[in-house]
């Protein structure tokens, strides 16, 4: 049995030596090895690699806003002492919902609890108007006095800016009034 590991190893031994041979040898290890710790090596931590950069990207872009965020907080808050006494017409003159849709029905609602009621209702060419800034143009037809209606304008909760006002009276005691509203919307 000796004999024959001694006899194994030495042709082992011999064809090894041979160039030819070996080199096949280990260019079929070398490419095992190299498919087995490519794929399940490099490949890997290429990815892990390619996702850490990213997430760093994203993470310099949250830091670069959280620190303009920040910059802004610090204004707002030394803003606040400087205005203070100005915060109570915030709960007088901005609405809880911010949207316009909600503005027009309590502004359709406030009209006619003055006695009058909307016939026409349109929004104005803006291409002249600052961002934020929308022109409503109304028909209303009522049989009270105008100053009323215009009262309850002007205490509904959002900035409004009332620009025209014609007023015309039929023989029947009717009132037609076309307005040119400016309501401002809060711009995020």
């Amino acid at each position: 049995m000796i004999r024959f590991l001694e006899k194994t190893a030495f042709n082992i031994e011999r064809n090894l030596k041979n160039t030819a041979i070996a080199f096949r040898i280990y260019s079929v290890i070398f490419s095992f090895c190299a498919i087995v710790f490519g794929f399940y090596g490099i490949l890997p931590l290429s990815k892990v690699v390619t996702t850490k950069f990213a997430i760093s990207k994203e993470m310099q872009a949250r830091y670069k806003t959280m620190k303009t965020n920040l910059e802004y907080a610090k204004q707002a808050a030394a803003d606040i002492p400087e205005n203070h006494d100005r915060i109570i017409l915030l709960d007088r003159y901005m609405p809880q919902e911010t949207n316009v849709q909600t503005y027009i029905l309590d502004f359709i609602d406030s009209i006619s609890l003055s006695g009058f009621a909307l016939t026409n209702f349109s929004q104005q060419d803006t291409s002249d108007n600052a961002i934020g800034q929308i022109d409503i143009s109304l028909a209303l037809e009522g049989v009270t006095y105008p100053t009323d209606m215009v009262k309850h304008i002007e205490v509904l909760k959002r900035v409004t800016q009332i620009k025209r006002v014609n007023v015309y009276q039929n023989g029947a005691g009717i009132f037609t009034i076309n307005v040119v509203l400016t309501i401002y919307t809060l711009v995020t």
